[in-house]
């Protein structure tokens, strides 16, 4: 038997940087279900996103990075796999239902990708008094997208809650 025996049937796995705070314009890489490695974690749903604007040099321009939620952790996750989804889509985040989470991560998970959306990542301390970074995502408004578009920075520009691009368009 050599070194390698047995190299085939091992499972490899990716692991992207995580948010710091700051603020970011993300342009999705795919929107996925899987199953962790570490014990007792279990099934995650994750966002990949690449950055296309920031204000952290701990997190430039082009790093990939994810947000993870795991299953075991409940409702909460839900709630957060709903906020990005919705923000990602340009609706409602109570318009997200299992049709639209199925839809999006089939195959690769790679439905989405391309769309763009904004992210503000904060810190915050946990009740244990553990440091947390939370993440606010939104939609770019129609005047964003022009701007990123035509070449020019996002984040230069004024904030709005308009929201743009149908859900129907993706699930239907």
């Amino acid at each position: 038997m050599g070194y390698f025996s047995g190299i085939g049937s091992v499972k490899t796995t990716s692991s992207n940087p995580y948010f710091v705070p700051g603020q970011y314009v993300l342009k999705v890489v795919k929107t996925a279900v899987g199953e962790s490695t570490r014990s007792g974690k279990g099934a995650f749903f994750v966002s990949e996103f690449q950055i296309v604007e920031s204000t952290t040099q701990e997190r430039p321009a082009g790093t990939t990075v994810a947000d993870v939620q795991f299953f075991s952790k409940g409702e909460i996750s839900l709630a957060n796999i709903k906020k990005v989804v919705g923000a990602i889509l340009g609706c409602d985040p109570n318009e997200v239902n299992e049709e639209v989470m199925e839809k999006i991560t089939e195959g690769e998970g790679t439905l989405l990708a391309g769309r763009y959306l904004a992210c503000n990542a904060y810190e915050i301390t946990t009740r244990a008094g553990n440091p947390f970074t939370k993440l606010d995502y939104r939609a770019l408004t129609s005047d964003e997208s022009e701007t990123l578009e035509s070449g020019n920075k996002v984040l230069d520009e004024p904030s709005h809650s308009e929201k743009v691009g149908p859900l129907a368009a993706v699930i239907g």
